[in-house]
């Protein structure tokens, strides 16, 4: 059988064997209350480290104002900021529209240039995401129902590894240079000061 990237189940699987409790055949209803809390944990976990912004989730889009003057966002927006000729703009998220914090209004006259931060379905996420999510899932499985130490140490371990491949990842694809994207590249690198556990 050929192997194929880290489905939601397999990393559910792995929540749940990292605790003892046999794997699950399917996500479908009726799971159990073992399987079901780790699939929650699943997508906590991956809103979590796809609201850091990385370059497969990451998208620019010119948004134009609606006939009300409000410019709405795509429901799967976990961040946006204005750029380009439009990053003077202080603009902010606030529910699932565009808001002007200088000048208090959610009502725009034109078009803005916004880097979108996208919330992915885990089968769209590239492979290293997947590990990571799926590792760091387990070790938050496993500390909320059991709370061993000495399984949260190996686990972090993994995760360790998993975050540094990520991070290869991402350099990788993200072309930074900073002979020509200095603003950018400290954008981009700045995010990457981890702020919710590992580094």
């Amino acid at each position: 059988m050929a192997l194929v990237p880290t489905t939601k189940l397999e990393a559910v699987n792995v929540c749940l064997t990292n605790i003892g409790e046999a794997p699950v055949t399917s996500l479908d209803s009726g799971l159990l209350v073992d399987a079901q809390v780790a699939s929650d944990i699943v997508d906590e976990i991956s809103r979590e480290v796809q609201s850091v912004g990385w370059n497969f989730n990451t998208e620019v889009h010119t948004l134009s104002p609606d006939t009300d003057g409000f410019i709405h966002l795509p429901a799967s927006t976990l961040r946006a900021d204005t750029v380009q000729e439009d990053a003077r703009f202080n603009l902010v998220v606030r529910g699932r529209r565009l808001f002007d914090k200088d000048n208090n209004t959610y009502v725009f006259s034109s078009t803005k240039k916004v880097e979108l931060v996208l919330f992915l379905d885990f089968e769209e996420l590239p492979e290293v995401a997947r590990r990571l999510i799926a590792l760091r899932a387990a070790r938050t499985f496993q500390e909320r129902q059991l709370g061993v130490d000495s399984l949260s140490a190996q686990n972090r371990d993994d995760e360790r590894r998993a975050w540094a491949a990520m991070l290869d990842e991402e350099a990788a694809s993200s072309d930074y240079n900073i002979l020509t994207g200095s603003a950018d590249v400290y954008r981009s690198v700045s995010r990457f000061v981890y702020q919710g556990g590992l580094i």
